[in-house]
């Protein structure tokens, strides 16, 4: 049995492919594009953002053309009962764009911005207040241009042929 939730049809996997591709796409283009009107459009985008399978980003901000030069991510490995309170504390840095708590030993990945390394090096400062730190500067970014329908196809596949 997949785990790929089948309450979506063909549509909305059309409808998410190309807000996939771009966010700021029109109902009225993406009525063109899916071939249903724009109120069935509009009606379905509702329907997957309550779901949880579209989520609206309207600040897609490329931080290098504002002058951050740094892009890292930072590991951080603290107690376990530290991890909440560390999180919130951490977001409120502005250089930190998000927190994600990972399986094991308390641990922390940080996605974090910075203008140059003297910068950086001031906020390795600051996370080593949490715990043992590791970072990983990000030097290039490759985005994956297989479509949404045909991801969630060949991992389906991959399951039925796992079940066999």
């Amino acid at each position: 049995m997949s785990n790929i939730k089948k309450r979506f049809d063909s549509y909305d996997v059309a409808i998410l492919t190309v807000l996939n591709t771009d966010p700021r796409t029109t109902t009225v283009e993406l009525s063109k594009a899916v071939h249903l009107s724009r109120t069935a459009i509009a009606r379905r985008i509702l329907i997957l953002r309550d779901s949880g399978a579209f989520l609206d980003v309207p600040n897609l901000v490329c931080y290098q053309a504002l002058g951050f030069d740094i892009d890292a991510t930072v590991d951080i490995a603290l107690p376990s009962n530290g991890v909440a309170s560390a999180s919130r504390d951490l977001l409120m840095k502005p250089e930190v764009l998000s927190v994600s708590t990972t399986t094991g030993y308390g641990h922390l990945v940080i996605r974090t911005i910075a203008v140059n390394m003297a910068h950086f090096r001031r906020l390795i400062d600051h996370f080593q207040r949490y715990g043992d730190v590791s970072t990983n500067i990000v030097m290039s970014t490759t985005q994956s241009t297989l479509p949404l329908g045909e991801r969630l196809a060949a991992i389906r596949r991959q399951e039925r042929d796992e079940v066999k």
